[in-house]
């Protein structure tokens, strides 16, 4: 038997809930429920408690349009741009239902006060600090240079796809030779192939064995097994 835990009557935001209507497919409690602006729209409780829905929509409607025309920026390219990329940012961080809340929200990543309350905060950082409207996604986008580090000013910079790419907590960075890098700056820098360094660190040799350009002796492997 599913428990139903009663909301009717309650505020979340802009939303009153005027009644229960039943349950979808999944079980989950259905509300009707009118918004400030006097829209009625059938709402899913959950999202409701979580804080997920604060309006029927009207809020984000009016946030942004008041932007658009108090700032005058609804014309440029680089407005719709930078609106995305903020509204991608802040999902990743307070969204349970984003896929890659897993690794932001949940890791405890947030957005500073000042970028999530105030969108030309944010726009003026960017266009400030080289965002440029003319490039492609995957020559610029938002990365943190801690990537333990929060969305904020003084930890955030545009960067390629590539440099993106090599900053993610799931990549291995080596220490040779006073010089700390990934394995995929090291092959570029050494000349050999990732894969190759890759199933060198697999088999524990030592980093002077596995920074060694050309091939090893077939049986590396069992002889420094035995050392």
């Amino acid at each position: 038997m599913t428990l139903i835990k009663d909301i009717t009557g309650k505020r979340f935001g802009k939303i009153k809930v005027i009644s229960f209507v039943g349950l979808n497919k999944h079980h989950s409690a259905l509300y009707l429920c009118r918004c400030d602006c006097g829209n009625e729209k059938i709402i899913n409780g959950s999202d409701l408690r979580s804080g997920h829905v604060v309006s029927c929509g009207c809020y984000k409607r009016t946030r942004l349009g008041k932007e658009t025309t108090i700032h005058g920026l609804s014309k440029l390219k680089s407005y719709k741009r930078i609106v995305k990329i903020r509204c991608h940012m802040l999902d990743r961080c307070y969204s349970t239902k984003n896929g890659k809340y897993k690794n932001y929200g949940a890791r405890g990543i947030e957005v500073c006060d000042e970028w999530k309350n105030d969108f030309l905060a944010f726009y003026n950082w960017a266009i400030n600090n080289g965002f440029d409207e003319n490039l492609y996604q995957k020559d610029q986008s938002l990365d943190r240079i801690d990537v333990n580090g929060n969305y904020e000013p003084s930890n955030c910079r545009w960067v390629d796809s590539k440099t993106q790419g090599r900053n993610k907590t799931n990549n291995i960075t080596i220490t040779y030779n006073n010089e700390t890098h990934c394995i995929k700056e090291w092959a570029e820098i050494l000349s050999i192939n990732s894969s190759t360094i890759s199933y060198r660190l697999k088999l524990g040799l030592p980093l002077d064995l596995v920074f060694q350009k050309g091939k090893l002796p077939y049986n590396i492997k069992s002889l420094w097994t035995k050392q």
